[in-house]
C-alpha cells in the first residue's frame, strides 16, 4: 500500500510556509512490491470498477426500442442542459454573518450567489425532470435502461453504483456543518428538496407540503435564508452525482 498525505511547513532558508507531499511505502514493512493509489473518497463501486477485467463496451450488438431510444435521448438532452447551466457551473453560493452586514430576523445567515433567480430556477426546471420519479426519462430509468442494455459490463456495474450512492444521498441528513452547531435536523435531502419544488418552485403548494415547508423552516430556528442554501447545495451535489454517472451514459448512447 502506498500512503500519500501533504503537509504545510517552514522552508528555513526564506522563512515561508510552503507544501509538500509525503509518501509511504508500507511494502517495506509487508514485502508486497505490488501498491495501488486509491483516492481518499473513493466508493466500494470505484474499487470494484478499478481492479475489473478491461472489455470493451457493447455498442453495436445492443439493439433499443422505440421508447427505449426515447427514454435516452430525452435523458441526453436534459443532461446536458443540466450540466451546461450557470448553476451547475457556480455553485450554491455562499452563505455568511457578522462583520459589517446588516442582522437578519432569527439570527439567520446572508446568503449570497453568483446566478440569478432565473437561473436558478431554470435549473430547477432541468433538474425536476432528472430527480421527479414520474418523469419519462429521469436519471434512475436512464441507469436501470444503461445497466440492463451493459450487462455483466463493470461499467454498468460503477454507473448502478453511483445511482446507489444517489439515491443514498437523498435518504441521508443535508450536511450544514460549521454552520449552526447548535442544529438537530430530523428532515433528510428528499424532504427538503420536495418542499422547495412543491412551495417555492415547480409546483402550487398544497397544505401538506406547506406545513413540511414550515416544519423544515422551524427545524433550523426559522433561518429561511440557511434553509435555501442547503437546498441549493443539496440539489448541487445531486447534479454532480447525476453527471458523474450521466456522461458514461451519454457517452454509450451518442456511440
Amino acid at each position: 500500500m502506498l500512503i500519500v498525505w501533504s503537509i504545510k511547513y517552514l522552508d528555513r532558508s526564506d522563512n515561508s510556509f510552503k507544501d509538500r507531499d509525503l509518501f509511504l511505502d508500507t511494502s517495506i514493512l509487508t514485502g508486497n512490491p505490488t501498491a495501488v493509489i486509491v483516492p481518499s473518497r473513493a466508493k466500494q463501486h470505484d474499487l470494484d470498477y478499478m481492479f475489473a477485467e478491461a472489455k470493451p463496451m457493447p455498442i453495436a450488438e445492443v439493439s433499443l426500442s422505440a421508447e427505449e431510444s426515447r427514454l435516452l435521448g430525452y435523458f441526453v438532452r436534459d443532461l446536458r442542459e443540466l450540466l451546461g447551466s450557470a448553476f451547475m457551473t457556480d455553485g450554491a453560493g455562499t452563505i455568511s454573518s457578522g462583520g459589517s452586514l446588516p442582522d437578519l430576523p432569527n439570527g439567520d445567515y446572508h446568503l449570497e450567489t453568483v446566478v440569478t433567480d432565473e437561473e436558478i430556477r431554470s435549473f430547477v426546471t432541468i433538474f425536476r425532470r432528472l430527480y421527479m420519479s414520474t418523469e419519462t426519462a429521469n436519471f434512475l430509468k436512464a441507469v436501470e435502461l444503461f445497466t440492463k442494455s451493459l450487462g455483466d459490463h463493470s461499467l454498468g456495474k460503477w454507473v448502478k453504483g453511483g445511482a446507489v450512492e444517489y439515491e443514498s444521498r437523498l435518504e441521508s441528513k443535508p450536511e450544514f456543518r460549521p454552520f449552526s452547531q447548535d442544529l438537530t435536523i430530523g428532515f433528510n435531502v428528499k424532504l427538503l428538496i420536495d418542499v422547495y419544488l412543491y412551495t417555492q418552485y415547480a409546483h402550487q403548494p398544497d397544505g401538506k407540503r406547506q406545513r413540511q415547508f414550515t416544519e423544515c423552516q422551524q427545524q433550523v430556528g426559522g433561518k429561511t435564508n440557511f434553509l435555501t442554501w442547503l437546498f441549493l447545495r443539496e440539489i448541487w451535489r445531486c447534479g454532480l452525482e447525476i453527471g458523474n454517472a450521466g456522461r458514461v451514459i451519454a457517452g454509450w448512447f451518442k456511440s
